[in-house]
């Protein structure tokens, strides 16, 4: 008996460490039952969209989750559920159960990045979301928005048409409207917070981190001429650190020539059938930013134009220019992946082009080594070169990587290559 008075001591004050920590996470309910409880209770919901391989995901749960004022703030206002979005071989029976309702809510919420935060009123309409891992100031701040929203997104826009503004997430619905396949209407909500933003004194209402999702996600309705855009370009390493987001005033410059100087020019030359005066768009550049900026944008440009009008020599020796000078890093890997591919081992026959590839793709590999698109083209590429015992070691490599990943799309045409190198084909690759 006394033994069984000291486990009962023991174990109530853990109870009740535990319940008074953080947020309680439903973890019985299905969606549906979620939501009928959260009616009768009249108390909104919080979505913890998830992913088993987002590290900030995994951020939130270590540092965010178990903190006692979030569990004070969220607990008695909030039903909370955490819903795993992606499928592993892992996962237990009541993850699988959330299977068909998680794809409905990442079509809902529009979810586009991991960690989202989706928050749903009463009724069960989504109401608000942001992304991104927030800290714990910035998290609570989340909560409290989204209890000041009253009305669902339905509704919100109904009163976004008829002109009205007050008790709308700009943000939030226009991402809602993308999510509809509503493009233009998505568009003009997003100008809208655009133009709601830019009457703040001195620009202050865009620096916070949460804004960096209408750039990121709409960032097309900024343009060149937009005074913050030229603010935050003469103004980097402050707007950088007021974003809390190094780099990303020059990043939005780079989108914004690409759209406002790049693009425009191509599509000039394509109707009229002659090719861009590349010295004439750094100079429209240059005017507007820097010469840095300009040369940044032009070498990519022509490597597009290259590409388009198919003379190949050119796209080749402009993207083997561009590496050598500065490095693989200053590509994205699917970028030089697709070089490699639709410029070398589809286009060329020249053996210092093809050591190029080989040694671009070597490196890659060894910083990404299950990357099975990248195995791909590098085993691919062996074979072109003859070296065909390392060629089949590679490609075997990329099948077992695909077949692991699951991915369908690559599976066969992996498949494919592999069989034609061990039926010792001269060619084991399909033209794209």
């Amino acid at each position: 008996m006394k033994i069984i008075k000291i486990l009962l001591v023991l174990f109530v004050p853990s109870f009740a460490f535990a319940s008074s920590h953080g947020i309680s996470f439903d973890k019985n309910r299905n969606w549906e039952q979620v939501k009928n409880q959260a009616k009768l209770e009249h108390k909104y919901i919080f979505v913890d969209a998830f992913a088993t391989w987002c590290v900030p995901c995994k951020q939130m749960d270590k540092e965010v989750y178990i903190n006692k004022q979030v569990g004070d703030f969220f607990n008695g206002r909030f039903i909370s559920v955490k819903v795993q979005m992606d499928q592993t071989t892992h996962d237990n029976d009541y993850v699988k159960s959330w299977y068909g309702d998680a794809k409905q809510i990442m079509r809902i919420g529009g979810i586009k990045a991991f960690p989202a935060f989706l928050f749903f009123n009463p009724e069960g309409e989504l109401i608000y979301s942001r992304d991104g891992f927030k800290s714990i100031e910035e998290f609570i701040n989340l909560g409290k928005a989204a209890l000041s929203i009253k009305k669902g997104l339905a509704e919100q826009l109904t009163e976004f048409n008829a002109g009205k503004r007050g008790g709308i997430d700009l943000l939030n619905l226009a991402k809602f409207q993308r999510a509809q396949k509503q493009e233009s209407s998505a568009l003009a909500i997003a100008t809208a917070l655009k133009d709601e933003l830019m009457n703040t004194n001195k620009f202050s209402g865009f620096y916070k981190p949460e804004n960096l999702q209408l750039f990121t996600a709409f960032g097309r309705v900024f343009n060149v001429n937009d005074p913050f855009i030229k603010f935050i370009f003469k103004n980097q390493a402050s707007s950088d650190s007021s974003f809390k987001a190094e780099g990303f005033s020059q990043r939005i410059v780079d989108f914004l020539v690409v759209k406002d100087f790049i693009d425009p020019n191509i599509a000039t030359a394509k109707k009229q059938g002659i090719s861009p005066s590349w010295i004439d768009v750094e100079k429209q550049i240059t005017l507007r930013f820097d010469v840095t900026t300009a040369e940044k944008a032009i070498a990519p440009a022509k490597i597009r134009w290259a590409e388009e009008i198919k003379d190949w020599p050119t796209y080749i020796q402009l993207n083997i220019d561009l590496i050598d000078k500065g490095g693989v890093d200053i590509m994205q890997r699917p970028m030089i992946n697709a070089f490699v591919w639709n410029g070398i081992l589809l286009h060329s026959i020249d053996s210092k082009e093809i050591d190029k590839g080989l040694a671009y793709m070597d490196k890659l590999i060894k910083t990404y080594p299950t990357a099975y698109t990248l195995l791909d083209t590098y085993g691919n590429l062996l074979w072109k070169s003859g070296d065909k015992q390392k060629a089949i070691i590679i490609e075997r490599q990329a099948l077992k990587e695909v077949q692991e990943a699951k991915d369908q799309d690559n599976i066969i045409p992996i498949q494919r290559s592999l069989s034609r190198m061990l039926d010792g084909d001269a060619k084991t690759w399909d033209e794209n």
